[in-house]
């Protein structure tokens, strides 16, 4: 690892030995290496891709489930981690590690992890009860290549722009196929897909490799291919698109003078107002887009070598500067003619008839003149200075299918042989389409186009001058994918499916679908519809005998989904369905900003707003680990970051500090929502620079005070695209607002990994600049903060610079800046991420709901609820979108997905959490029956913490009845009407401590400091305690209940306290008012 840790993490080694073990006690699950889930990847001796790192100190975590009930509270106080090389078979190591931690980074000078070998490792606990649990399932995996350029041999780099289907042959001899236990091929490069003697190794990952700074470093995967080999003759073949290497829709834009790149400081804005374009390529550089690098090694079994036994290969002529063809590997254009992450894919079957079977050994082709040699492209100025990696995130795979909701023939052609649909799928996600063929006559057609929305006003009309989807908000992407028929015999039935690009969509447009043989009237007549039904479809009565079978492919990067949200409030739910939704399309490797139009990039701003939810969505730990180091690729030796990363096609560098502080944001959400403190201790070095980088922008632009003054903004996006434009907030109070939050977030990390000096350093300059803020900023007569809009004064609340009063009459002032703008939204990117949190936190939690169940325009639920293009999976990046035209109206952008953050809280997971989600008694994890706002009836939540996953469910149920069926009859006369019962249920993974709060509920609150509320606690159908409360209750005595560890009640909060850890609970409090007459 290229960053040096600030803090190493030592382990003392100790001999293996065995434990007694007590079955009943469930074995560590949720096995990871690096954060990466081996489960997800080809076991031992199976074709697919393996889980290969290069990491020679991978970090090894794990979790234990509850535990059943005679062992509900039990803790973690020492895990046993033993590892082998998978050949031995035997342990060759094993570390205990004291104390409730669940996971540990490998480090051992000893045992040094060596490339090509496979480790195991199995994890066995100890608990506070002194029982130990049976040994979890291994989980395996493989160290790769390493990074050095010897490890790599004499592989190089290959391609052409012009070729696209490459192939190569190589022999493996009987006597070493019989010695051969394993065989693996590495491989990198552009979007691909790669076979080995005619089937295809990547069936289960689309696209290619992920995104980099190429010039810095390139992934490689491996793949298990030893069943798929031949004794004698192999085949090798790769199929390439241009990917994310396409230089037309990807300029680089990072310092590339080296690199023979050539930047034009005067070129012209591509878009209104938007400056970022400054700085693209005013030639072309030296790149070619199509390229592969590859390695097949096979591993005998007697001597545990690897050989290599085929490999890109060619040779440079260095005196003249000129590569030689590499005679070895061929290549051909293919049937893809037009591939592009924006414009699509044409697939022309007629061409690879012409290469059919060129993936399988012994090929002969029918027309040589088709193959050239693939040229040797090692001398390009990127490829000397690469490094490879082994891919450190999970790779982009196909996640849902989704069948149409409607079909609608809108036109034919005039001899009735083609038809002209518009299709909605109703859920608007990242893909592509797959089509089951109909059959084609040679040389024709079909082409899909793919829109967010169909026409309507302001647009135009569906059907108007035969417009039926909406596309201006593509911009220039032509998202269109066209199939050219060969009208051989065995084409219709089978599928078909871009390979090389994706798009954002909820509709498609097919143009030319082949009808086959219309009826008389235009009617199928023919009620059978099995043969049209392929995908559940309804039956239409269409005037194509063929109607289009068809479905949505939606992929993205392969992560665990461990967070969900289902309430009583269907409002609430579809929130959390467009929140996840958005955030799903655009987890394509790195964390893009939409995927539908011509942009899809590295948006700084969005990443970090997106970061705690994300987190709490998705097991994102490899997967933002991988986006910190591609941030320090692009980080200058001053410090520096740019807008976008990797930094291509858009954005400036230094970034706008608002989305620089993406940096920050991401490695805080790494500790706070998960509790791992190792990504700041990676990246300290990196931290400081930034941070460093970031007071000298301050310092030159004399402060706030000079900032406002002049007049010049401190960054160049600010609170992006708000509700009301007229409430904006001037870019340098956003700035000021996100750097003082990263200063606070950095000084709290370094504090928590000893970095005592760094943490003193952050606090000392966010208290200055804090205070300085005050000073410009701050109105203390009228309790505002800048001109009093909603965003001002709802980040001013979040960064915690007043005493209590005085935050207390900012809230105020917030809810009654809210009153006065009618309850509804001004905000934009940032002030929308925490107005909510700021209402509740001032006492406002009423305000909050209702500003969150606004329907009006502008709002969530106008995106929602509107009968235009209701939202559904997805969410506007413009809060009138539907209203809005041309350069910038994605209808899919996660940057509003932080609402997903609050539905949390409204669900009962308190936000301000300690770090990583409740660890110990000390800091449990708070969870609030009822939520913040206590407007929802029952709600259940769950996500995943760095000691494992929880869930939390509960319902309030409130009536008459006087109490029935609590206390004996002669208790029941102390009762009022009115009483609640409430349930909750929480299931914690071993070693979680909560704090659940339940509150005494409405008017019974209120009667209980005047003459005590009764009350009936049941745990799993058993009564605990029965009695009253009153003013004078604290320790509320019961019944003993495994895992409950202590039960009072709250005056203050007027609630009660139940401690728990470790195992499923289900309790139910039954409430009622005492009687004041008694």
């Amino acid at each position: 690892e290229s960053t040096m840790l600030c803090l190493p993490l030592l382990l003392t080694a100790h001999a293996a030995h065995a434990f007694q073990r007590d079955t009943t006690l469930p074995a560590a699950e949720g096995l990871r290496v690096d954060g990466l889930n081996p489960k997800r990847f080809a076991q031992a001796g199976n074709v697919g891709l393996v889980l290969a790192i290069d990491n020679l100190n991978p970090v090894l975590s794990w979790w234990v489930p509850p535990p059943p009930l005679q062992f509900r509270g039990a803790q973690i106080v020492t895990s046993r981690v033993m590892m082998w090389e998978a050949e031995a078979n035997e342990a060759f190591r094993s570390w205990k590690i004291e104390g409730e931690d669940v996971s540990f980074r490998y480090q051992d000078d000893w045992y040094p992890l060596k490339p090509g070998s496979r480790y195991c490792f199995t994890v066995e606990y100890e608990t506070s009860d002194g029982y130990v649990a049976p040994r979890s399932e291994k989980a395996c995996f493989e160290m790769g290549l390493g990074h050095s350029k010897e490890a790599w041999g004499q592989s190089s780099w290959i391609g052409s722009d012009d070729l696209k289907v490459l192939r190569t042959e190589f022999d493996i001899s009987p006597m070493l196929l019989q010695r051969v236990s394993s065989a693996r091929l590495y491989v990198s490069g552009s979007w691909g897909q790669y076979y080995v003697n005619g089937e295809r190794v990547s069936v289960n990952e689309s696209l290619g490799v992920g995104w980099t700074r190429y010039d810095k470093k390139c992934y490689y995967a491996t793949y298990s291919i030893l069943p798929l080999l031949n004794s004698s003759r192999n085949a090798l073949g790769v199929a390439l698109g241009q990917g994310w290497r396409d230089l037309a829709n990807f300029p680089p834009k990072f310092e590339a003078g080296d690199l023979g790149f050539v930047l034009n400081p005067n070129a012209t804005e591509i878009l209104p107002g938007r400056t970022e374009m400054k700085g693209l390529l005013s030639k072309s550089p030296t790149w070619t887009a199509r390229v592969v690098r590859m390695i097949v090694k096979v591993r005998t079994d007697d001597d545990g070598v690897w050989h290599t036994v085929a490999q890109t290969t060619g040779k440079e002529n260095k005196k003249m500067k000129e590569q030689k063809n590499d005679t070895i590997w061929q290549g051909t254009p293919g049937p893809v003619t037009l591939d592009s992450i924006f414009n699509g894919e044409t697939y022309d079957a007629p061409e690879a008839e012409k290469i059919s079977g060129c993936f399988s050994p012994h090929y002969s082709p029918i027309n040589a003149s088709l193959w050239a040699a693939v040229p040797n492209i090692g001398g390009e100025a990127w490829a000397r200075r690469a490094v490879m990696v082994a891919q450190p995130i999970p790779p982009i795979r196909q996640q849902e299918t989704v069948a149409p909701l409607s079909i609608r023939l809108v036109g034919m052609s005039e001899d009735g042989k083609n038809g002209h649909f518009v299709i909605d799928f109703e859920k608007n996600r990242a893909g592509v389409c797959r089509v089951l063929l109909p059959k084609g006559e040679r040389g024709s057609n079909i082409t899909i186009r793919h829109a967010e929305a169909t026409m309507h006003a302001p647009y135009g009309y569906f059907g108007e001058n035969g417009k039926f989807l909406y596309y201006d908000n593509l911009r220039s992407a032509r998202a269109t994918d066209s199939y050219i028929f060969s009208g051989a015999s065995d084409e219709a039935g089978q599928f078909w499916q871009p390979a090389f690009t994706y798009h954002g969509f909820r509709h498609i447009e097919i143009f030319h679908w082949p009808c086959g043989n219309p009826t008389a009237n235009g009617v199928d007549g023919d009620d059978d519809d099995d043969d049209n039904n392929v995908f559940g479809l309804p039956t239409y009565a269409l005037r194509c005998k063929n109607f289009p079978r068809i479905q949505m492919v939606h992929f993205r990067t392969d992560m665990d989904q461990h967070g969900d949200i289902r309430s009583s409030n269907p409002v609430v739910n579809s929130f959390w369905e467009m929140a996840l939704g958005s955030l799903s399309s655009n987890l394509m490797s790195i964390p893009t900003d939409c995927p539908q139009r011509d942009e899809r990039l590295g948006w700084m701003g969005d990443a970090g707003s997106s970061a705690d939810i994300s987190a709490l969505a998705f097991d994102v730990a490899a997967f933002h680990n991988a986006f910190l180091e591609l941030i320090e690729d692009d980080m200058s030796t001053n410090g520096s970051i740019p807008d976008v990363v990797p930094f291509y096609r858009y954005g400036n560098k230094p970034a706008d500090p608002s989305w620089s502080s993406a940096f920050i944001f991401i490695i805080y959400s790494r500790y706070h929502i998960s509790g791992d403190i190792r990504p700041y201790e990676k990246h300290c070095g990196g931290v400081e620079l930034y941070l460093e980088n970031m007071y000298r922008q301050y310092e030159r632009r004399g402060g706030f005070e000079g900032m406002e003054k002049s007049g010049i903004a401190w960054g160049t996006y600010g609170e992006w695209v708000p509700a009301d434009v007229h409430q904006r907030p001037s870019a340098t109070y956003i700035s000021a607002f996100n750097w003082i939050l990263t200063l606070q977030q950095a000084a709290e990390m370094a504090q928590a990994a000893g970095d005592i000096d760094r943490s003193i350093l952050y606090r000392t300059n966010a208290s200055y600049v804090s205070r300085e803020f005050l000073d410009v900023f701050y109105d203390e007569s009228s309790s505002t903060f800048g001109r009093g809009g909603q965003t001002e004064l709802s980040l001013a609340l979040r960064l915690n610079l007043l005493d209590s009063n005085e935050t207390m009459r900012v809230g105020t002032t917030l809810a009654k800046r809210l009153e006065d703008d009618g309850g509804g939204w001004t905000v934009g990117m940032f002030g929308f991420k925490y107005i909510l949190q700021s209402l509740v936190k001032t006492k406002n939690a009423g305000a909050a709901f209702d500003l969150l169940m606004n329907m009006a325009d502008p709002s969530l639920g106008y995106m929602l609820t509107n009968d235009v293009e209701p939202a559904t999976t997805n969410l506007w990046e413009l809060w009138d979108g539907i209203h809005q035209g041309g350069s910038m109206d994605s209808r899919n952008h996660h940057m509003y997905s932080t609402i997903a953050t609050f539905l949390f809280e409204l669900a009962g997971v308190v936000g301000n959490q300690q770090p990583g989600l409740g660890y110990s008694q000390r800091t449990p994890l708070r969870l609030l029956v009822g939520g913040v706002s206590r407007n929802i009836s029952s709600v259940c939540s769950k996500t995943k913490t760095k000691r494992g996953p929880f869930e939390f469910c509960w319902e309030i149920e409130g009536g008459a009845g006087g109490g029935a069926g609590m206390g004996t009859e002669s208790q029941q006369r102390f009762f009022t009407t009115s009483f609640s019962r409430t349930t909750f249920k929480a299931t914690l993974s071993t070693g979680i401590y909560s704090n659940v709060t339940v509150p005494i509920v409405g008017s019974l609150g209120n009667l209980l400091t005047r003459n005590g509320v009764y009350v009936m606690i049941e745990e799993n159908g058993k009564e605990i305690f029965q009695g009253s409360l009153t003013r004078q209750t604290v320790e509320i005595s019961h019944k003993p209940v495994t895992g409950l560890h202590r039960l009072a009640y709250d005056l203050q909060s007027n609630s009660l306290m139940f401690l728990i850890s470790s195992g499923k609970f289900n309790f139910q409090v039954l409430q009622a008012a005492i009687n004041r007459d008694e």
